[in-house]
């Protein structure tokens, strides 16, 4: 009779220390990517995550908790950071990378006059009202190279000369004009000739003669050359090689192509 009422002690007993055993152990539950063990505190919820991902890039846009948006360079990466970061609420935005955000630009400037010189990038130079437009100019222009030059005004640039493009047939009428660089020019007509120092009003030209400019004279050039056989060998432009008899007779060959430009060696040439 004692065995069958120790029995039933002993059979709560057991019972009793199963659901001590029970009750320590979290509970866990699974995720898709890992099994996270939920202890009523996110942050120290452990959850064992496959982190080993190719560098092949496959990027993925997504959401952060934070409302930030990141690029991940492929979708395991993506999974990889959901699976470390099982607290927090991730969204996939995309299957491709995130737009880079556009600059929020200031539009609201004072108006006070504080001007500052700043060149542009095409070589401009341009005047902003003050400091805060010119950052606004920037803003609005993130690829143009433009550099703060002074905390002024720009000095002033003459005004654009609005040069005419065509002229009257019946004006035409040669004219010879004294360039800049001490050339003889002739122009159709006269109106052509004021375009020219339109289009260059930092050139000195003169205005020599309401006719055609004469041709320039033939260059009088060495003839009589010594009889001696000292070659060279020349090498024009068009590809032709020659050789002379010394420097004296290729110079007279030269002589009236100032601008010919020709490679010397001494010797005659290889045949």
């Amino acid at each position: 009779m004692k065995l069958f009422a120790i029995a039933p002690l002993a059979i709560v007993a057991i019972l009793s220390s199963m659901v001590v055993i029970s009750s320590a152990a979290p509970a866990v539950e699974v995720d898709n990517n890992c099994a996270v063990e939920a202890d009523n505190n996110s942050a120290g919820s452990k959850c064992k995550c496959k982190l080993g991902c190719t560098k092949e890039y496959n990027p993925r846009c997504a959401k952060l908790g934070d409302g930030e948006y990141r690029t991940f360079g492929n979708p395991c990466m993506y999974e990889a950071y959901k699976c470390t970061h099982p607290w927090e609420k991730v969204k996939l935005i995309s299957e491709s990378a995130c737009p880079k955000p556009t600059p929020t630009c200031p539009v609201a400037c004072t108006k006070e006059y504080d001007p500052v010189c700043a060149k542009l990038g095409n070589g401009k130079y341009q005047t902003f009202g003050n400091q805060c437009t010119y950052e606004v100019y920037m803003c609005e222009h993130p690829k143009e190279k433009t550099k703060l030059i002074s905390k002024t005004a720009c000095p002033e640039e003459p005004p654009t000369i609005a040069c005419d493009v065509s002229c009257p047939k019946e004006d035409y009428g040669p004219v010879c004009v004294k360039l800049g660089n001490g050339k003889y020019k002739t122009f159709d007509s006269k109106c052509g000739y004021v375009i020219y120092v339109c289009e260059h009003p930092t050139e000195n030209t003169e205005l020599i003669s309401k006719t055609a400019c004469p041709k320039e004279p033939t260059p009088i050039c060495e003839k009589a050359c010594m009889d001696s056989w000292l070659p060279v060998c020349a090498a024009f432009q068009d590809g032709r090689v020659q050789t002379f008899g010394n420097q004296c007779e290729l110079n007279n060959a030269m002589c009236g192509r100032p601008d010919e430009k020709v490679d010397v060696t001494k010797g005659e040439c290889p045949k």
